[in-house]
């Protein structure tokens, strides 16, 4: 007898995010209002597949509302809130996850995200700009991770883990001047966007697990992270090159190259 078990919720609601920086505590708008938590309303629906006793699908997909954004652009790890609750948007997209005991004991997924989020801008006689992508947005993620057994050694398992993602949005810089001094120096755009080079990365390693004694356990793992050495950006390092009409090159971040990782874990 087949074995399939559906269940479906729906979901529906606020949510209020006020702006984490302190300088905007308090901060009056040149309306004379004070500004306001960015709000979002959500619309989701959600599928759950049992199409195995230890097999399952799980699909969500979503709408939300945007208003009352404030503005931002970020400068290195630092955020940093503009003054008005001028821009609203929208975002939507799906999370779809195959998960289950492919081999017996051992839990794996598959799992597949889409997003796509824009916004907006008022302006002063009431009209607004065109939409265009936030920060934030990164169209497609995808997640792996599988493990197997040794037949020979049931103690040894293998794992692979792989992450995927889309390049999602950084601020351009800009050179201006300083109209007392003279002087230039570098400014982040808030409408200029750029979007990073895709995240790839492939993680893959061993561990064993030894009983010592009754009551003690050894658990010994050795991983290969970032196993095809792929170059990811972090982010840009801007630095304004003073030639005759002065420009800005962009040095890239890079994270972690392919390294490897060794733990020890002892239970009693």
């Amino acid at each position: 007898m087949p074995f399939a078990k559906h269940s479906f919720n729906l979901s529906w609601g606020y949510h209020y995010q006020s702006p984490y920086s302190a300088e905007l505590r308090n901060k009056v708008l040149s309306s004379g209002e004070k500004l306001k938590a960015q709000r979002s309303i959500h619309y989701s629906i959600g599928w759950e597949f049992q199409y195995q006793e230890k097999m399952k699908m799980n699909l969500e997909l979503y709408y939300k509302v945007l208003d009352y954004l404030i503005p931002y652009y970020v400068d290195r790890e630092k955020t940093e809130y503009l003054n008005e609750n001028s821009n609203n948007g929208f975002a939507y997209g799906f999370d779809l996850m195959f998960q289950g005991e492919i081999v017996d004991g051992m839990n794996s997924w598959v799992g597949y995200g889409y997003l796509n989020t824009q916004e907006r801008t008022k302006l002063a006689d009431g009209t607004y700009t065109a939409f265009r992508r936030r920060l934030p947005d990164q169209t497609h993620t995808v997640q792996i991770f599988l493990q197997d057994k040794i037949k020979k050694h049931p103690n040894w398992q293998a794992h692979t883990r792989l992450l995927f993602g889309s390049g999602h949005l950084y601020n351009l810089r800009e050179i201006v001047s300083d109209p007392e001094t003279g002087k230039s120096y570098i400014k982040p755009s808030v409408d200029k966007l750029k979007e990073f080079y895709i995240y790839f990365r492939v993680d893959m390693g061993l561990s064993a697990s030894f009983d010592i004694g009754k009551t003690k356990n050894l658990v010994v793992i050795v991983e290969i992270l970032n196993l095809f050495n792929h170059n990811n950006y972090g982010g840009y390092r801007f630095v304004q090159v003073p030639i005759s009409q002065p420009v800005t090159i962009s040095v890239p971040q890079i994270l972690s190259k392919r390294f490897f990782n060794v733990g020890v874990e002892l239970t009693f």
